[in-house]
């Protein structure tokens, strides 16, 4: 229910005259966050939009609006109230349009955005959704989260592998504004019960949704993905050195090769990069492809797959057909099981290169965890032939990946 007192409820609003009140000239009108509809005289449906609005006021029961040089009069008993909403409307999607214009939003104003437009009357969720996604993105975070508590929901966000707390919202507002994630990202509304996934393209960015049903509601993770390109390792920051060792290690025999590191560490950009240098080296006389769950960047020159376990495409079976299509290199976005492992170090040692991300604190912590991941000692001797490991150094707020390269076997 609307928390609006004036009478005019959540819009779009209809007015619809009686038959009394049309005799004096009322006639049906429609006001929605876009804006105000009527028909004509001769029944031609007349469409007022709120960026070619010129002026409006009230004149006793009359609502006078002045739109592209034409005056436009309806008729209402609470012209006042009626005159106002509008004027709010405006001015609410005069702020919303000036705000996606902006190029630079510190967190503290997007979140003050983000609390205001759940005031709003026109499309507050639709703004409220665009206002959080575009602060996140114009200050480079990696991550953002909801997580409802008993009473309220707790907003954080993580950048530059830092994990801050940023903001909170009251359960209700929360509902209404997930119901608009869901549908952005292609996800159904009405379930609540079950996870799901979904992705959404935002200003040259990938945003993945990730919702997880808990006892106090929802939680919801946004994963924000740059779609530039990566051209080369040198352009990651690395030193000359820590480059140049790094692809003389994969261009050398072929098997596994670990790019491993924590949460936002950079682990997906150094794969596409490593990618992309390996294919301008070959004059793109290499097959790439990836598998990924899902495919985080597109990146040109590379064919890409994600994997969808609703229809049975999982890694193993992708593994066992792309191993038939003669691909060079084969990436997997992140390794997770014991099944992904495995399978990862067997196609290495068919003669292929594979490239995989992997959580892990260090090289050492890696193999400990693929140990326990029930891949024999054997195989893992055999198969893992390298591990970049980045570690994030910190320059005050601004991190820094400094590569960590273990070399496992000639």
């Amino acid at each position: 229910m609307s928390n609006f007192t004036d009478g005019f409820g959540i819009l779009p609003w209809n007015y619809e005259p009686g038959f009394f009140k049309r005799l004096f000239g009322h006639i049906p009108f429609s006001v929605s966050s876009e804006c105000i509809t009527y028909r004509n005289k001769s029944g031609i449906l007349v469409c007022i939009g709120y960026d070619t609005l010129e002026s409006i006021e009230q004149k006793g029961n009359k609502l006078i609006i002045v739109s592209e040089g034409q005056t436009h009069t309806l008729k209402y008993d609470n012209a006042a109230a009626l005159c106002e909403l509008i004027k709010k409307i405006v001015a609410e999607d005069k702020e919303y349009c000036e705000f996606i214009k902006l190029t630079s939003i510190i967190p503290e104003v997007g979140i003050a955005y983000f609390d205001k437009a759940f005031r709003y009357r026109g499309d507050p969720y639709v703004c409220a959704a665009d206002y959080i996604l575009y602060t996140s993105i114009r200050n480079g975070f990696t991550d953002l989260h909801f997580e409802p508590q008993q009473d309220f929901v707790k907003i954080s966000y993580r950048c530059n592998g830092k994990l801050k707390a940023w903001n909170k919202i009251d359960t209700d507002n929360y509902k209404h504004f997930l119901a608009r994630i869901k549908f952005m990202f292609g996800c159904n509304s009405q379930i609540t019960n079950e996870a799901q996934e979904g992705s959404y393209s935002c200003i040259r960015h990938d945003v993945r949704l990730s919702t997880f049903p808990t006892d106090n509601g929802e939680r919801v993770s946004f994963r924000f993905i740059s779609t530039i390109k990566f051209p080369t390792i040198n352009s990651l920051g690395w030193s000359a050195e820590a480059s140049e060792r790094w692809l003389k290690l994969v261009t050398g025999e072929p098997g596994l090769y670990l790019i491993t590191g924590s949460v936002g560490s950079g682990k997906t950009t150094a794969m596409y990069a490593t990618i992309s240098e390996l294919l301008a080296a070959t004059n793109d006389c290499i097959r790439a492809v990836t598998i990924e769950d899902p495919v985080e960047a597109n990146i040109e020159g590379i064919c890409q797959s994600s994997l969808d376990t609703k229809t049975e495409k999982s890694l193993a079976s992708a593994f066992k057909h792309l191993l038939r299509q003669d691909p060079d290199i084969i990436a997997i976005g992140e390794i997770r099981d014991a099944e992904c492992i495995t399978e990862a170090l067997q196609a290495g040692l068919s003669g292929h290169m594979i490239l995989a991300t992997f959580h892990a604190g260090s090289p050492e912590d890696a193999i400990d965890r693929i140990k326990m991941m029930a891949a024999g000692n054997e195989l893992i001797l055999s198969g893992l032939k390298g591990i970049l490991h980045l570690k994030l150094t910190y320059n005050g707020e601004t991190a820094c990946p400094f590569p960590i390269i273990k070399e496992l076997s000639k």
